[in-house]
């Protein structure tokens, strides 16, 4: 009797796991490894790496800005204290990640701009729930020269990334100003596993996935009702099972 009981016991474990798996497939979730990194897209003649030209309003190119110059920091980075960021870019960072991960947090409520790209990529019923936050990164100008001509309105600078997401995945950017997050209007999903995104400052950026409305799980406690209804069957059938063997002896 206790094989049996013991069998029944590994097979709601797994059971549990199983759904536990399931339902955590469309609830909301950062992942920073790996994190987007930039990638380069020239050298000059000495060999130095390029990965963005600042360009102003009218496409002149300003200046050339090298890998040195920009510094991609993923939450990780933040979290440890070894990011190079200031102490209140580095505490944005952490404490953006924080809000967006709280328990019980609803991105439609959080932040209700998002709602917006919900619904121009899935239709009118959609919300920011169907968005899944594939990565938080913060983005800082290093360069002196760099600072300076984003400082100017009409100037920007467009940066490419590794995909951090499936190619036919990916819905959009958005950066952080002044607490409320805004889409990047030119971000261009390239065909070789990269992402193009042009940039008039640098923050906290959001890169964003989603999924149609009908997949929403709207109770993120459904797999908790499933795995107590197994439960309950696996135990009637182990009583059931003792009673019966009890019987035949």
């Amino acid at each position: 009797m206790k094989k049996i009981l013991a069998i029944f016991a590994v097979i709601a474990l797994l059971s549990s796991i199983a759904i536990g798996v399931s339902a955590a497939e469309f609830v909301p979730s950062l992942s920073y490894v790996p994190y987007p990194g930039l990638v380069v897209i020239d050298e000059d003649s000495e060999g130095n790496k390029i990965v963005g030209y600042v360009t102003d309003s009218s496409g002149n190119v300003l200046s050339t800005e090298y890998h040195g110059c920009i510094l991609i920091t993923p939450v990780l980075d933040a979290q440890k204290g070894i990011s190079g960021l200031s102490d209140a870019a580095e505490k944005l960072l952490v404490d953006t990640y924080e809000s967006l991960t709280a328990e019980n947090v609803k991105l439609s409520e959080l932040h209700p701009e998002l709602n917006d790209i919900a619904k121009k990529a899935f239709g009118e019923n959609a919300t920011a729930e169907n968005l899944v936050i594939r990565e938080l990164i913060d983005i800082t100008a290093v360069c002196e020269d760099l600072i300076k001509y984003l400082e100017q309105d009409g100037n920007t600078i467009t940066l490419t990334f590794k995909m951090v997401a499936p190619q036919e995945d990916f819905l959009t950017v958005m950066t952080l100003n002044d607490g409320k997050w805004e889409e990047v209007e030119e971000v261009k999903n390239n065909t070789n596993g990269t992402l193009s995104v042009k940039f008039d400052r640098f923050c906290p950026v959001l890169f964003l996935t989603g999924f149609p409305a009908e997949d929403v799980v709207t109770d993120h406690n459904i797999g908790l009702y499933w795995l107590i209804a197994l439960c309950a069957i696996i135990l009637l059938l182990a009583v059931a099972v003792y009673f019966l063997l009890r019987r035949k002896h």
